[in-house]
């Protein structure tokens, strides 16, 4: 009888002991899944304050130097670009079928 308390006791104490050990097992995971969040929290807001930032026409870095400016003129328009002058600039035939790069196909 004596044997069979001692053998329930080292059960209980057995149970508890791997209990305490899952919950602790919980609670780091728990914190270290909090954690995790809260630095991607933290990187998220820097990372929308700096879009934002840049958005807006400056962005200073931390350290106080700006990053993103916005240019005193608008850029002169490029050879991609084409001019009021030339409305066909830019469309490329396809060769042999008489079809124009970006406009419809005929109706047969």
């Amino acid at each position: 009888m004596l044997a069979r308390i001692a053998l329930l006791a080292l059960s209980i104490v057995a149970t508890l002991a791997v209990d305490q050990a899952t919950y602790d097992a919980l609670v780091y995971h728990y914190q270290y899944a909090a954690a995790a969040y809260a630095a991607t929290y933290d990187a998220l807001v820097y990372h929308y304050q700096y879009a934002a930032a840049a958005y807006a026409g400056t962005c200073a870095h931390p350290n106080g130097q700006t990053l993103v400016s916005t240019p005193e003129s608008p850029p002169e328009p490029g050879p991609q670009s084409p001019s009021p002058a030339e409305p066909d600039a830019g469309l490329v035939r396809a060769e042999g079928s008489g079809l124009v790069a970006g406009e419809p196909e005929p109706e047969a």
